[in-house]
């Protein structure tokens, strides 16, 4: 194998904020990790992987500072404030139709005529 092709197999990329990092050497990564630039969960690849893998599942996860918990994934996260978000123009729609509703009515009584309820 030549140096060359020895130097490519030891490059590694990593995720940052979305991004694909690198080519980076061994030794860089682990300067990133003591460095807190690449911690659990981050996803990471080199030449040899089938796809992008949790550095926490590679060789250098005996780099990795153990005394820090590994994130926690969707499951483990309160997700109310994601259900109240997602429904809030929900909230308004009923509102406004509920409004529509009364308007009708009260017009319906001015006329004589009577609205229905949806």
């Amino acid at each position: 194998m030549s140096e060359a092709q020895s130097t490519t197999q030891n490059n590694w990329f990593y995720e940052e904020n979305g991004q694909r990092k690198g080519p980076v050497s061994e030794n860089e990564m682990v300067q990133f990790i003591k460095s807190s630039v690449i911690s659990h969960g981050t996803s990471v690849w080199k030449q040899g992987f089938p796809d992008w893998l949790k550095v926490e599942n590679t060789d250098l996860r005996v780099h990795l500072d153990n005394s820090a918990p590994p994130p926690l994934s969707g499951e483990h996260i309160n997700s109310t404030l994601v259900w109240v978000l997602a429904f809030a123009p929900l909230r308004k729609t009923c509102k406004t139709l509920r409004n529509v509703w009364y308007m009708s009515a009260c017009n319906g009584i001015l006329t004589g005529h009577e609205a229905k309820q949806p």
